[in-house]
Parts: structure tokens; C-alpha cells; sequence
């Protein structure tokens, strides 16, 4: 799985504002700068409840990550899926990660054993 998108979105925050991964991880409460780099590259996306305090950390609203993180997990979801989310731009990220979450609970349901 890509996070690659989420990650760049990071980075160009972070060096839009003059900050360095170091100091990045320092305001996260991280000892070393290997979370922020290890998310810049893609490695992961963090978890939704992470990123209010990686947003003030980094000075930006909340939604800008929040739609970078969406974007990201679009980007690994099946062409229809994709297509029908895109579609309903005009409902809040809230909303779209709403009908995300229910297609995941779906998938496993039909993909998973049957209970």
C-alpha cells in the first residue's frame, strides 16, 4: 500500500515552514526524527487520531491532512470505489471517510469467514 501522497504532503508542509524533521518530531514528542521520516517516505499513514496534534505541530488546519490522508487511501482502493467517492466531492471528508470505512467493513465481511 502507497502512502506516498500523504507523505509528500507532509514533507512540503514541513519545508514550506522552515522546519526541520527533528524539530518536527520534537513538537510530536518523538525522540528521534525516524517517525517523521518513516512517513514522509511512505512507509505509513498515520493513524486519523494522530493527525490533529501532527497538524498544530505543524501550524496547518487539520482538514489538509485529513484530505491527504483520504486521497492516499483512495489511491489503493478498488477503480469503482474510487469512482463513486470522487463523485461525491460535495460531502464533508467526515462524511467520505464515513463510506470508506463502511466499504472496508464490507469487504472483510465478504472476504473473511462467515460468522
Amino acid at each position: 500500500m502507497s502512502n506516498s501522497i500523504f507523505g509528500k504532503r507532509i514533507k512540503e508542509i514541513r519545508e514550506g515552514k522552515g522546519i526541520s524533521q527533528a524539530e518536527l518530531a520534537r513538537r510530536l514528542g518523538h525522540a528521534s526524527n525516524s517517525y517523521v521520516r518513516d512517513v514522509e517516505r511512505g512507509l505509513f499513514t498515520p493513524p486519523a487520531k494522530r493527525l490533529g496534534p501532527l497538524a498544530r505541530a505543524l501550524g496547518v488546519p487539520v482538514i489538509r491532512l485529513q484530505e491527504a490522508s483520504l486521497e492516499t487511501r483512495l489511491r489503493n482502493l478498488d477503480g469503482e470505489v474510487v469512482a463513486m467517492l470522487k463523485d461525491y466531492k460535495h460531502l464533508s471528508v467526515k462524511d467520505r471517510e464515513a463510506i470508506l470505512k463502511t466499504y472496508h467493513r464490507i469487504k472483510r465481511g465478504k472476504d473473511g469467514p462467515h460468522r
